[in-house]
C-alpha cells in the first residue's frame, strides 16, 4: 500500500492541463502535416497550413492552441493499493482552478446549465471519471473538451439487428450532421455497448487513444478503419469547406450490454485535440513521453487576396463572392450567445447599443485571458450556427459582416440575401495565429459576461474566407 497526497495530484493535474492547452501532442501534429501534403486543393492546403503554423505559434507559450480551453475532462485510474490522503474530487478541481487561472486559461463553466448561467469563474468543477484497477499507481488522462465539437456528438439507441451497417451509418451520419461545426479535421470517439448513460463515457475515454493506434481485436480494428474511409468519402474537408481529409481517426471502446440493446455513442474531437496522462508513483510523478517532432515551416502563397476596411457599403458587399479570400484592416466587434441576447434586448426596449452596427463586422469570438503586454488572449472563432437565431434583428440594424466557422441556417443565408451581408469563415482552432493580427482590444460593454463581453478589436491582416455571400452562394453546400 502506497500513500498520495492529495497536493501530489493538484500539482501533476496543474501541470498536465499547462503542457496539453499549449503544446499540441505528437500525433496530432503528424496527423496535421500528412493531411497538408495528401491534399492537392489549395484552399484546404491552406487551412491545414495555418493549423499548422497555429501549433508552431503556441509552443513560444503566450496563446493557448486555442481559445476554448474545454471543460476539463478526466479519467483517473486509481490502483486498488494507493491511499489517497486528501480528497481527489477536491485535488483535482484545485488543479483545474489554479492551471485556469494561472496559466491564462478561458473559463467557459457556467454553474447552473439553465436559468442562471454564471460563470464559475475558475473553470471548475471538472468531470471526473474514477476507474479502480489493479497496482499501486494512480493514472491521470486530461482531454480539453471545446464546446463546438462537444456539441456535435450523439447517442444512439440502437437495436442487435441494425449490426455493423446500422453503427457505421449512425456514425457517418453524426460526422455529416456535424459538418464544419467542430472544427475538421477532427477525431471521432465510438462507444458501443453498456448503457445511455455509460456509451458516451466510452466514446470520450477512446478519444484519448493516439492517432493510429487501432483496437486490439481484428474485427473492431477493420470497423475502425471503415468507418474512417466513409467519413473521409464525405468530401467535408478541413473546416468544413471541402477537401480529402475529414478525420484523423476513429477509435472505438466497447462494452458489455442487455440482450436487447445496441447503445452507440460518437464523441467528436476538434483538430486541436490536446489530451495527455501522467502518472503518480510512490516517489514521482511520470508525465506520458511524446517523442519530439519537428515540423516544417510551411508557406501557403495566396494569390488574389482581396483587402477590406469596415465600414462596407452595400456595393463593397456585392462585390464579393464565395470563395474569395479577404484580408482585413480597421475596426471588428465580438459578441458570442450572452451577448448578443443582450444586444436584442437593447434593441426590442429601443436602447441605444454600445456601437452602430452600420456597416459593420461582429466576430462569433470569445478570447481567453490576456497575458501581461499582450492585446488579448487567444482569440479564434465559436460555432456560428447558434447565432442564427439572432441574425434577422442584427441584419435589419445595418450589420454586413459575420465572421465565424462552420455552416449557417438557410433561413439566415436567405435573410443575407435580403440585407445584402455575408458570412467570412475564420480557421477554428487555430486561435494563436488569428490573435497575431489583433494589434488592439479593448472591452466596450458587458464586461460581467467575462469572455462573453462585447470586445473592440483591432486588426491588421486579419484574413478570412468567404464562406456565404450577399447572392446565398455557400462553400458550405458546395463543398468547393
Amino acid at each position: 500500500m502506497i500513500e498520495v497526497h492529495s497536493e501530489k495530484i493538484t500539482e501533476a493535474v496543474k501541470d498536465l492541463i499547462l503542457d496539453r492547452s499549449y503544446h499540441l501532442p505528437t500525433d496530432v501534429r503528424c496527423a496535421l502535416e500528412t493531411a497538408f501534403i495528401n491534399e492537392g486543393e489549395s484552399l484546404p492546403k491552406y487551412i491545414l497550413a495555418e493549423c499548422i503554423s497555429n501549433f508552431q505559434i503556441a509552443d513560444e507559450g503566450q496563446y493557448p492552441l486555442c481559445q476554448d480551453t474545454g471543460t476539463a475532462l478526466f479519467f483517473v485510474e486509481i490502483g486498488e493499493d494507493v491511499f489517497v490522503r486528501g480528497n481527489l474530487t477536491d485535488a483535482v478541481n484545485q488543479g483545474v482552478r489554479e492551471a485556469y487561472t494561472e496559466g491564462y486559461l478561458r473559463k467557459s463553466q457556467v454553474a447552473d446549465p439553465l436559468f442562471d448561467r454564471i460563470n464559475t469563474k475558475d473553470n471548475t468543477p471538472a468531470i471526473i471519471y474514477a476507474i479502480f484497477v489493479r497496482g499501486d499507481k494512480i493514472k491521470i488522462s486530461f482531454l480539453a473538451k471545446g464546446g463546438g465539437a462537444e456539441n456535435c456528438c450523439a447517442l444512439g439507441m440502437l437495436t442487435p439487428s441494425q449490426g455493423v451497417d446500422g453503427i457505421t451509418d449512425f456514425v457517418v451520419e453524426t460526422v455529416k450532421k456535424a459538418s464544419g461545426k467542430p472544427c475538421p479535421p477532427i477525431i471521432v470517439g465510438v462507444g458501443i455497448g453498456g448503457t445511455a448513460d455509460s456509451v458516451g463515457v466510452l466514446a470520450k475515454y477512446a478519444l484519448l487513444k493516439k492517432i493510429g493506434q487501432r483496437h486490439p481485436d481484428i474485427r473492431y480494428a477493420k470497423l475502425e478503419e471503415d468507418i474512417l474511409q466513409r467519413i473521409n468519402s464525405l468530401n467535408i474537408g478541413a473546416q468544413g469547406l471541402g477537401g480529402k481529409t475529414t478525420a484523423f481517426d476513429v477509435h472505438i471502446e466497447t462494452a458489455p450490454c442487455h440482450i436487447a440493446s445496441m447503445p452507440v455513442g460518437v464523441a467528436i474531437n476538434c483538430h486541436s485535440s490536446r489530451h495527455g496522462s501522467v502518472i503518480i508513483g510512490k516517489s514521482k510523478i511520470i508525465f506520458e513521453k511524446d517523442e519530439k517532432y519537428v515540423t516544417r515551416q510551411l508557406q501557403i502563397k495566396v494569390d488574389n487576396i482581396k483587402k477590406i476596411a469596415l465600414p462596407l457599403s452595400l456595393d463593397d458587399v456585392r462585390e464579393l463572392s464565395a470563395g474569395d479570400i479577404v484580408s482585413i484592416s480597421g475596426t471588428i466587434y465580438t459578441a458570442r450567445d450572452a451577448a448578443h441576447k443582450r444586444l436584442l434586448e437593447a434593441i426590442k426596449n429601443n436602447e441605444k447599443l454600445p456601437f452602430n452596427l452600420q456597416g459593420q463586422a461582429i466576430y462569433y469570438a470569445g478570447p481567453s485571458p490576456n497575458r501581461p503586454g499582450k492585446p488579448i488572449g487567444s482569440c479564434g472563432p465559436t460555432t456560428s450556427i447558434r447565432l442564427d437565431s439572432f441574425s434577422d434583428e442584427l441584419l435589419k440594424q445595418g450589420l454586413k459582416v459575420m465572421i465565424g466557422k462552420g455552416p449557417r441556417t438557410s433561413q439566415t443565408m436567405e435573410l443575407m440575401q435580403k440585407y445584402g451581408a455575408i458570412y467570412l469563415a475564420c480557421v477554428g482552432g487555430a486561435a494563436a495565429v488569428t490573435t497575431t493580427k489583433i494589434k488592439s482590444s479593448e472591452i466596450i460593454a458587458y464586461k460581467d459576461l467575462g469572455p462573453e463581453a462585447i470586445h473592440k478589436l483591432a486588426v491588421e491582416n486579419f484574413v478570412c474566407i468567404v464562406a456565404v455571400d450577399s447572392f446565398g452562394r455557400s462553400l458550405y453546400t458546395t463543398g468547393k
